[in-house]
C-alpha cells in the first residue's frame, strides 16, 4: 500500500526518527572533576593515573569518566564510570554542575562535569586505575598551565581521487588550531586533555570570584 504521505512529509517524519534515535545513542564520553572537601576548609582536587597496562595513554594523569553506553545520559556516565573506577556508591558523589561540552583529542565530543566526593577513603578499580591523588584546588587558582600551540593537519589517504577535488593536490586543506597545556609542577603531569578541561573550570571559578 502505497505512503498516504508526501514526499516531505515522509522525510519529515523519517528526519524526525532519526534525532530521536541519535538523541538516545549519544557518542563520546563524560567525565567529573571530583572535589574532596577537607576539615580545614580547603578543597582538593582528585586525579587518577591510568594503570600501566592499558593500551591507551598508560601511566597518564585523568579524571574518572569514560563513554557513554547507549541509552545513557552524559551526567549518568559520569556518575556510573566514577563509582566503578574508584569503588565507591552514587550516593558518596554530589553533582554541582556541567562545563561546557568540549571535543576531545580524538574528535569525539567529551561533557566534562563537576563534582564533590563524601566519605571517599582512596579507593579504586585497579584494573584501569593505577593510583589515585590530590592537588589543592588553590595551586591551581594560583599557577597557570603552559599553553603551546599546535596545529591538527589533515592526513589523506592514498589514492584519493585528486581528480575530483578543485585545485587537485594544490587544494588548501585545513590546519585546525590546538592548544596543548602542561601544569608544571604537578607530580604525576596534569596535562593535556586533563589540563584544558581543568583551565576551563578554573577559569570559570575566577570569573565568578571577579564578579
Amino acid at each position: 500500500m502505497p505512503d498516504p504521505l508526501s514526499p516531505i512529509q515522509q522525510i519529515s517524519s523519517q528526519l524526525e526518527r532519526g534525532l530521536a534515535w541519535g538523541q538516545g545513542h549519544l557518542h563520546g564520553a563524560a567525565v567529573l572533576i571530583p572535589l574532596i572537601h577537607q576539615p580545614d576548609g580547603s578543597i582538593d582536587v582528585l586525579f587518577e593515573q591510568r594503570s600501566f597496562d592499558l593500551e591507551r595513554q598508560p601511566g597518564e594523569v585523568c579524571f574518572p569518566g569514560g563513554m557513554i553506553e547507549a541509552g545513557e545520559a552524559p551526567r549518568q556516565a559520569a556518575l556510573r564510570e566514577t563509582c566503578e573506577e574508584l569503588l565507591i556508591s552514587p550516593q558518596q558523589v554530589g553533582l554541582i554542575g556541567q562545563l561546557e561540552r568540549t571535543v576531545g583529542p580524538g574528535g569525539g565530543a567529551l561533557w566534562p562535569f563537576v563534582g564533590t566526593l563524601d566519605g571517599y577513603e582512596g579507593s579504586f578499580q585497579t584494573d584501569e586505575v593505577a593510583r589515585t591523588f590530590t592537588v589543592p584546588l588553590q595551586w591551581f587558582l594560583d599557577h597557570d598551565p603552559e599553553v603551546y600551540e599546535g596545529k591538527r593537519v589533515a592526513v589523506l589517504p592514498d589514492g584519493l581521487p585528486w581528480e575530483l577535488i578543485p585545485g587537485g593536490r594544490s587544494y588548501p586543506w585545513a590546519e585546525v588550531p590546538y592548544r596543548i597545556r602542561f601544569y608544571r609542577g604537578t607530580d604525576p603531569l596534569v596535562w593535556g586533555m586533563t589540563a584544558r578541561v581543568l583551565q576551563t573550570f578554573v577559569e570559570l571559578l575566577k570569573k565568578g570570584r571577579s564578579r
